[in-house]
């Protein structure tokens, strides 16, 4: 992975999301020509800064010749567009007072924009400043980065401008053979110092459209007019005219306020107020990190200079602006327990998801992964509930049995103490039976020993000892069985 596409996924991460504050601050190098490597280079402080605008970006870009008044119309268009209470012009872009060209590469700047979102300014240099390429592919890294393209001409449209569109149209006829022309970047011509109408009922703006997409206008380039009128419409091109005004009038600030040429500026800054958002040919309104990965991959297009595989550059833009909304708008879902309280939010978010993903694939996609989550959560909450069942029944199962086990317990208790009394009372029974049976023994004994002392007694007085033997043994019986 090389430098370029390593700060490219860093800024990703880093993304903010939020506007930054930059009014006043002085414009920025966004790319430039590396003249001892012989490549393109990004600021990447500049790409950083660009990273953390949020939804909607106006990127309205400046090109022409040089010395033709670019960066002093941006100047003045940034200083009305932003409201600033100052009694001068701030120098956002630079300027020069001599005949040499100052702005060298591509410059950036961001205002804010009254309406919401961010409007990047992007001012190149002149197209003829001597190294055709060079300046072509800077031209043309420009105007495929902004959303409303304005091409400074002096006086009339000339051809060099005519194949500026042209090679501009013809790549995107090359690469997006089914563009819609609803994304394709709008055009405005600015004229300074316009000559007089052409006459014939004509005006400016007519002649300058016809000179641009109207084939009969010439006899030479009509074929590159027909390319032309593709992809910007006749009805669609744009024209604003500046006065030529002297330098003297920027020296004084009150009088530059009232001058016509101020009020030209106001309708110029209406006009630039009308481009629209940038989008993907898709569609696809851009972010930030969009729009930085888009300037990453032109760069690298035109370092390989393989202009053909640009559109391998719109695809993957359109797929990551799709994934970070998925992130945004579809996951949060995921995250949701109840298959219900998914359900519930799954058309709002698929809404919010198509406000930012005009990929119908990475819809379809997304319903599909709202869909098996959900599916995947009733299937979870279905085992949550029989798992639930089988806990109770376990639970269940455990106290029936802990209950039988308690009853056991206190059944055998009983049990026992039965046995216990019963053979104590066994016990009891025998002891007693055997203490009768020896007291019988020695009752028997005594009534033989009675019986002998009777018979050896022959005397009188034989029944009163009868009688008083039988009433001492009775004693001696209820002593012994507790009768």
């Amino acid at each position: 992975m090389n430098l370029t596409r390593c700060f490219l996924v860093a800024t990703f991460l880093i993304a903010l999301y939020f506007p930054s504050d930059v009014q006043g601050k002085p414009a920025g190098l966004l790319i430039k020509f590396n003249k001892e490597k012989k490549i393109f280079e990004l600021n990447r402080a500049v790409l950083e800064e660009i990273s953390q605008l949020q939804r909607p970006i106006r990127v309205i870009a400046v090109v022409g010749d040089s010395r033709i008044g670019k960066s002093t119309t941006l100047n003045i268009i940034s200083h009305i567009w932003t409201g600033v209470n100052r009694s001068y012009v701030e120098e956002i872009f630079k300027t020069g007072d001599t005949q040499e060209s100052v702005t060298r590469d591509v410059w950036c700047h961001v205002i804010r924009d009254e309406r919401g979102g961010s409007v990047v300014l992007l001012d190149v240099e002149g197209t003829n400043l001597g190294d055709d390429a060079v300046t072509t592919h800077l031209s043309m890294f420009t105007a495929l980065v902004s959303s409303g393209l304005n091409v400074f001409v002096r006086e009339v449209f000339q051809n060099n401008n005519l194949n500026f569109l042209f090679k501009m149209s013809r790549l995107s006829d090359l690469v997006f053979p089914n563009i819609s022309l609803e994304n394709f970047p709008k055009l405005q011509v600015v004229i300074r110092d316009a000559l007089n109408g052409p006459g014939g009922g004509r005006t400016i703006e007519d002649y300058t459209r016809d000179s641009i997409v109207e084939p009969s206008f010439q006899e030479s380039m009509q074929e590159e007019r027909k390319a032309i009128a593709k992809h910007f419409p006749r009805n669609q091109i744009a024209v604003s005219e500046i006065p030529l005004v002297t330098r003297a009038l920027f020296k004084d600030f009150e009088q530059l306020r009232k001058s016509d040429y101020w009020n030209e500026m106001r309708q110029l800054v209406g006009k630039f107020k009308e481009f629209p958002i940038k989008k993907t040919f898709g569609g696809n309104p851009i972010d930030g990190p969009g729009l930085v990965e888009l300037a990453v991959r032109l760069a690298e297009t035109m370092n390989a200079d393989s202009w053909l595989d640009f559109a391998n550059v719109y695809d993957a833009v359109e797929k990551n602006i799709c994934k970070r909304s998925h992130v945004k708008q579809i996951e949060p879902l995921f995250a949701l327990t109840k298959a219900d309280e998914i359900e519930a939010k799954v058309e709002d978010a698929l809404e919010a998801f198509k406000m930012e993903c005009e990929l119908q694939s990475e819809i379809a996609a997304a319903r599909k992964d709202l869909g098996r989550i959900v599916e995947e959560k009733r299937k979870a909450e279905e085992l949550e509930r029989k798992l639930k069942e089988a806990e109770n029944e376990r639970i269940a199962a455990v106290k029936r049995s802990e209950e039988q086990e308690v009853k056991f317990q206190h059944d055998l208790s009983i049990k026992d103490e039965e046995i216990v009394k019963a053979k104590r009372e066994k016990e009891d029974a025998e002891i007693k039976e055997k203490n009768l049976n020896k007291l019988h023994e020695e009752q028997m004994k005594t009534i033989e020993s009675l019986r002998q002392e009777i018979r050896e007694r022959s005397s009188g007085g034989l029944f009163d000892f009868i009688a008083r033997v039988v009433v001492e043994v009775g004693r001696a019986f209820g002593r012994v069985t507790g009768i």
